[in-house]
Order: structure tokens, then C-alpha cells, then sequence
């Protein structure tokens, strides 16, 4: 089998390539300054909700972990907003929303 160079073009020869770009737009989202407030399901109140923190059962572990294993840091748990869960409830009727 013979080898066979490419052609290359010479700097006086025009050589165009086709190539194509895609450009896509950005999807812009317009924010505000107004509070988005939920509507209750079951009064129709439309305003801002109540929230309550518990204390979750992962924090729970967490700290019989840290009690069993490292006495003086049994608290810190106690301080991570990971280890809270959060509920809303409306204020007019206090169901969960």
C-alpha cells in the first residue's frame, strides 16, 4: 500500500469551512422585592405563614452519637439548622399548609 499524502491547501488557494453555532437565549427570571405569600387550601387565606421548628430525628441520632462518643460535644446538634424541621402553618386557621 502506497501512501498517500493529503491535499493541502496553499496560502493562495481560498479553503472555507462551514461550521454552524447554535446560540441559545438566556432564560431570564424576572425577581422582585415582593413577598410571594401561599394560599390555604382550606380557609383561602392568602398571607404570610406561620412557621414552628422540631427538632428532627436525624438531630436526635446525631446527638445520642455525640453523647456516647464525645461527651462534651453532645449540644452541637442542637445548633445546626440541618437538624430542625421546618412547618408552615396558615395563621388564620392553623392547618399545615
Amino acid at each position: 500500500h502506497a501512501y498517500v499524502q493529503p491535499h493541502l491547501a496553499s496560502p493562495s488557494q481560498n479553503v472555507t469551512n462551514n461550521v454552524s453555532v447554535a446560540q441559545t437565549q438566556p432564560i431570564v427570571i424576572a425577581l422582585n422585592n415582593a413577598p410571594a405569600f401561599p394560599s390555604c387550601k382550606f380557609c383561602g387565606f392568602s398571607g404570610p405563614a406561620a412557621h414552628k421548628k422540631d427538632f428532627s430525628t436525624a438531630g436526635t441520632v446525631w446527638s445520642i452519637v455525640m453523647c456516647c462518643f464525645c461527651f462534651p460535644f453532645c449540644f452541637v446538634p442542637l445548633l445546626m439548622d440541618s437538624c430542625y424541621n421546618t412547618k408552615a402553618f396558615c395563621q388564620n386557621c392553623r392547618r399545615p399548609i
